[in-house]
C-alpha cells in the first residue's frame, strides 16, 4: 500500500483549513485538512484554488468537489454528468498543492440530492467514474487519487430498484417511509463500490459519529433498533462500512472525512470541555489499524470553520483534547496488506449437473453473485426420505406449473447432508419475484407440526454462514427468512418456522462473528481403494471380473438397499479424455453385500465391460450414491 504524494503519515485531520497549527508540532506536520468546493457544472469555468499553503507545510490536504450544497445537490442531475466532470478536471488543472479528489457528499441523504432526485448507486457510479476519468486524463495528474464520497450513516431515505446493468439487487426493506420501504445505507455503500467495479476507484471515504460527546460512545457496542438492529449506533458504524467493501476494493485507502459526536440530548454541538471524546475517536481508528485491517489513513474531525455550529474555532478545551491525541503519534502502516475474505468451511455436495431438467421450457435467467442480498428458506413438506433428485424430477415433469429445473439452490437432508442443486448465479424460481436477489434453500421434511431436527438446523445454519461470508451478507433477520416471510400466503417452510427462526439465524452470526467455530469438515463422499486385480490389458468387448478392497474414507454410511444404494461403478476414457458410453445392460454396478458405515472396509465381486474397439483407455472404478451423485464428481 504506498504513500501518495500530498498525503500524511499521521492519522489526526481537521475540516476546514485554519487549525492546522494544532496538526503541527515541533514544525512537523502530523495530519491533514479537508476542504470543501463548491464548483457547479460549467464546462468553461476555470475557477480554481491554491492549497501550496497547506501542502508545503507537510499536511495532507483532501478536496471535497462539490456541485452544490443542501438541496442543490451535491453532485448534478444525470444530463449534467459530463459538464460537471468536465468543470472538475478545469478545477483540479489550475488548481495547486492537492492531489486527493473527493467526489460528492452523503450521496444517500435527501438533502444532498439534486431537487430531491434519488442518487442511486448506479447514478453515482456513473458520475464518479466520469470526473476519475476526466481528472486522471491531465497531464500531471495520472497518479492523483480520486476517491468517492461518503454516505450518510443511519440514512434511510435512498431506497432503490436493483441496478439496470446487474450488478447489485434492489435495496428495499419493506414497511419504511420512503414509498414504503427504508433504504439500507451500508448497503448502499458497498452497491456503489460494485457498480464502479474493481481497478476504477482510488480511495474511499466514510463517516462516523457518536450521538452525543459522551467518551464511551466510542466504543459502544450498541446496535440500532429494527430494521437496523445488526448495525453499530454510534462511531463504530465505520465497521459497518468498512466490513461491507469488497475485497476487490480493500487494498485502498480510507480515510473518515467527517467525525464528531453530533449533538447532545439539549441540542449543544461540541460542548466545549476536554472530556476524552477526542482522544479516544483517535485511539479506537489507531486500534483498528493496529489490527492489520484495511488502513484508515485519517480521522477529519469535523469542523474547524464557524459557519455552522459544530465549529471548533473557539473551543479551546476541544482544541486540548485534540492536541493531546496528537501527542500519542498515531500513524497509519503503508505496508498492511488486505486480509482474504473470512471462510466458513462447510461441506456440499454439489449435484446440481446431474439433476433432471425440462428441456422444453427455456433455462432459467442468469445474475451475478453480486445480485444477491438475502436467503429464502422452504421446506420440501415431504417425507424426509424424498432427495433432491426426486424433487426435481418432480418440479420440472410433474408438478401442474413446471420448471426448467429444480427451485432450490440447496437442499439440506435431515441428518445434515447439503446438496447444491443450483449455480448461485441462477434466478431459480423459488420465490416468484422474490427469486430474483435471493437464494432459495429447501429444508427437505414437512415441519408443519414439528420443527426440523437438530442436525438438520445445525447444518442450515452452518450453510448461511457460509453464504453470508462468501456474499458478503450479514445474517439477520432482513436477509434470512422464510417463504412466508414475503408471501405470507404460502406456509413454507412450515408452521413451525417462528420456533426455530431466530436461533437459526443466532448461529449463523456466531460462526460469522467467530463466537463459535464451526465444525471440521470432512469428505462426504470418499472411498479408498485399499486392493484390486485390475488387468492392464485386457480383450476388446468382454466382460472381466475384478474383486475389490475398498475403505469408506468418507463421512456417510453406504446403504446396501433403498431408493438410492450405493454401488460401485465403472468408467472408461479414450486418449482424448472423453467418456465413453455403455447401454445400460453392459454398465455394471456392483452391490454391497451390506451397510458400509465410515472407517469400514468391505470386498466387491465386480464386473466391467471393456471397450469395443482397440486402443489406449483410462478407467477409473468409481462408487456412485444412485440418483444423487458419483464419488469422482465431488472431488
Amino acid at each position: 500500500m504506498p504513500v501518495y504524494k500530498g498525503e500524511n503519515e499521521y492519522i489526526y485531520g481537521l475540516h476546514d483549513q485554519g487549525g492546522e497549527d494544532l496538526l503541527i508540532v515541533n514544525n512537523t506536520a502530523k495530519g491533514w485538512v479537508l476542504l470543501t468546493e463548491e464548483i457547479r457544472a460549467n464546462p468553461n469555468d476555470t475557477g480554481s484554488k491554491d492549497y501550496r499553503n497547506l501542502a508545503d507545510k507537510g499536511l495532507g490536504v483532501i478536496v471535497r468537489l462539490n456541485y452544490g450544497y443542501y438541496g442543490v445537490g451535491t453532485i448534478p442531475h444525470p444530463q449534467q454528468y459530463d459538464d460537471f466532470a468536465r468543470r472538475a478536471a478545469n478545477f483540479v488543472q489550475y488548481s495547486a498543492g492537492a492531489r486527493i479528489w473527493l467526489i460528492g457528499n452523503e450521496m444517500n441523504m435527501r438533502d444532498e440530492q439534486p431537487d430531491g432526485e434519488l442518487i442511486t448507486p448506479r447514478m453515482y457510479a456513473t458520475c464518479y467514474s466520469k470526473c476519475r476519468n476526466a481528472i486522471k486524463s491531465l497531464a500531471g495528474h495520472e497518479n492523483d487519487l480520486v476517491i468517492t464520497g461518503a454516505i450518510a450513516p443511519w440514512n434511510y431515505q435512498t431506497p432503490y430498484d436493483a441496478d439496470p446493468q446487474g450488478v447489485y439487487p434492489a435495496n428495499k426493506i419493506p414497511n419504511g417511509p420512503v414509498n414504503g420501504y427504508f433504504g439500507d445505507y451500508i448497503q448502499y455503500l458497498r452497491d456503489i463500490l460494485l457498480a464502479i467495479g474493481p481497478g476504477n476507484c482510488d480511495g474511499i471515504a466514510v463517516h462516523a459519529y457518536t450521538h452525543g460527546y459522551d467518551p464511551d460512545l466510542v466504543f459502544s457496542e450498541a446496535k440500532m433498533d429494527p430494521p437496523y438492529e445488526n448495525y453499530y449506533k454510534h462511531f463504530r458504524t465505520y465497521k459497518d462500512q468498512l466490513n461491507a467493501i469488497p475485497f476487490e476494493f480493500r487494498h485502498l485507502p480510507v480515510y473518515i472525512t467527517e467525525s464528531n459526536g453530533d449533538k447532545e440530548p439539549d441540542g449543544t454541538r461540541w460542548p466545549d470541555v476536554n472530556s476524552g471524546w477526542v482522544k479516544n475517536a483517535y485511539q479506537e481508528i489507531n486500534a483498528w489499524n493496529q489490527a492489520k485491517n484495511q488502513q484508515i489513513r485519517t480521522l477529519v474531525l469535523y469542523r474547524w470553520s464557524e459557519a455552522d455550529a459544530w465549529s471548533i474555532k473557539p473551543k479551546l478545551q476541544v482544541q486540548q483534547d485534540l492536541q493531546e491525541a496528537v501527542a500519542r503519534n498515531y500513524t497509519w502502516d503503508p505496508n498492511v496488506q488486505p486480509k482474504p475474505p473470512l471462510e466458513i468451511p462447510v461441506h456440499i455436495e454439489n449435484i446440481s449437473a446431474s439433476l433432471p431438467t425440462n428441456p422444453n421450457l427455456p433455462p432459467y435467467a442468469t445474475r451475478p453473485e453480486s445480485a444477491i442480498s438475502r436467503f429464502i428458506l422452504h421446506h420440501s413438506a415431504t417425507p424426509p426420505q424424498v432427495t433432491p433428485w426426486r424433487i426435481a424430477e418432480y418440479q420440472t415433469s410433474q408438478a401442474a406449473t413446471l420448471r426448467p429445473g429444480i427451485a432450490y439452490h440447496f437442499c439440506v437432508k435431515d441428518d445434515g447432508t447439503i446438496y447444491q442443486t443450483q449455480p448461485l448465479t441462477t434466478i431459480s424460481n423459488h420465490s416468484g419475484p422474490y427469486s430474483v436477489d435471493s437464494v432459495g434453500i429447501c429444508l427437505i421434511g414437512d415441519f408443519t407440526n414439528t420443527p426440523p431436527p437438530q442436525k438438520q438446523l445445525d447444518a442450515t445454519s452452518l450453510l448461511l454462514a457460509h453464504l453470508s461470508t462468501k456474499l458478503l451478507i450479514s445474517p439477520s433477520a432482513n436477509t434470512i427468512m422464510g417463504r412466508s416471510d414475503v408471501e405470507p400466503t404460502i406456509s413454507s417452510p412450515g408452521a413451525t418456522w417462528p420456533q426455530w427462526k431466530d436461533p437459526l439465524i443466532t448461529r449463523a452470526q456466531q460462526y460469522v462473528s467467530g463466537e463459535i467455530a464451526p465444525p471440521e469438515v470432512k469428505p462426504g463422499y470418499r472411498a479408498r481403494y485399499l486392493n484390486h486385480n485390475t488387468p492392464s490389458v485386457m480383450p476388446v468387448d468382454q466382460t472381466i471380473a475384478v474383486n475389490l478392497t475398498l475403505q469408506n474414507d468418507g463421512i456417510f454410511t453406504w446403504v446396501r438397499g433403498g431408493v438410492n444404494p450405493f454401488h460401485l461403478g465403472f468408467k472408461w476414457f479414450n486418449a482424448q479424455g472423453e467418456p465413453l458410453q455403455f447401454p445400460d445392460d453392459l454398465n455394471f454396478r456392483a452391490s454391497l453385500p451390506h451397510d458400509v458405515a465410515p472407517g469400514q472396509k468391505v470386498t466387491l465381486n465386480a464386473k466391467l465391460r471393456t471397450p469395443n474397439a482397440p486402443g489406449t483407455y483410462k478407467l477409473r472404478w468409481d462408487m456412485v450414491h444412485e440418483q444423487i451423485t458419483w464419488f469422482g464428481d465431488q472431488g
